[in-house]
């Protein structure tokens, strides 16, 4: 992975709209990434006033690998884990949780990260390992599928399979920053995250 891109921390905007089975807009999510001590921490708020949902998500993870060290998530779902010694443990909705670890993972909250900072060549496929707090552990397959033209500028798209569901990336070439997301979170239902200037 190339994570220098997000040495220097930075906060984005981004709009959320449903694009399928109507077009309309249903919120906004704004990350902010910093980095001290080469631990890089994301504070994601995610905020959709159609379902009363209004979540930060804080998770922390070593810059150069991506290793996952914490994640916290106050909102519906409330989500309390540490990453350590080929463990995951902590809180999920008040409830003990504890998942023993056979090899290295990824935390679900740094897939966007992931696509950002794989090998951009068109082609590239890879599966991960990736621990999410609803679906457990599985296996997620990114694929760097070719270039498009965004705004004037060049952009890699990258796809990736999971349980969560089908997500496409779009990533500016030059800053890796993340242009747009799209993902299904059910049949017949598709969401876009678009960066806000």
């Amino acid at each position: 992975l190339d994570t220098s891109w997000m040495a220097a921390g930075e906060t984005a905007t981004f709009a959320l709209n449903l694009i399928e089975p109507m077009a309309m807009p249903v919120g906004s999510s704004t990350v902010t990434r910093t980095v001290e001590g080469g631990v890089v921490t994301s504070v994601q708020t995610i905020v959709v006033p159609a379902q009363g949902m209004n979540e930060t998500q804080t998770a922390r993870a070593d810059l150069a690998t991506l290793r996952p060290l914490s994640q916290v998530n106050a909102g519906q779902q409330a989500v309390d884990l540490t990453f350590a010694d080929g463990r995951v443990s902590g809180t999920k909705a008040g409830a003990p949780l504890s998942v023993a670890l056979d090899a290295p993972v990824f935390d679900s909250s740094w897939s966007n990260e992931i696509a950002q900072s794989l090998p951009l060549a068109e082609g590239y496929t890879t599966t991960a390992a990736v621990y999410d707090a609803t679906n457990g552990l599985s296996a997620v397959t990114f694929t760097v599928t070719g270039q498009e033209d965004v705004g004037g500028a060049p952009a890699w798209v990258v796809e990736a399979v999971s349980p969560a569901g089908p997500f496409t990336y779009t990533i500016d070439a030059a800053t890796r920053r993340l242009v747009r997301m799209r993902f299904s979170p059910q049949p017949g239902v598709v969401v876009e995250m678009t960066r806000q200037p």
